[in-house]
């Protein structure tokens, strides 16, 4: 959080909508993003997507410091 406190959650959410698809249920989405830190600094991100049939879980891990790469639109 103290991190990455310019990331509203509500872009994250977006994230997670625009990699994820509509199905039953069992995994439902894997991709990878970047976010940019407090000191301008972007970071790999990787997330996994499982719908249980109730609930959408994403687990999102940290994969590297792309030391000031930026981010193609």
């Amino acid at each position: 959080m103290q991190q990455f406190s310019g990331v509203a959650k509500e872009e994250l959410l977006e994230e997670i909508d625009r990699n994820t698809s509509k199905r039953r249920g069992g995994p439902v989405g894997e991709f990878d993003f970047a976010i940019e830190d407090d000191n301008g600094d972007l970071h790999e991100f990787r997330a996994e997507s499982f719908f249980n049939s109730h609930y959408l879980l994403t687990l999102i891990v940290h994969r590297k410091n792309l030391a000031k790469q930026r981010l193609l639109p």
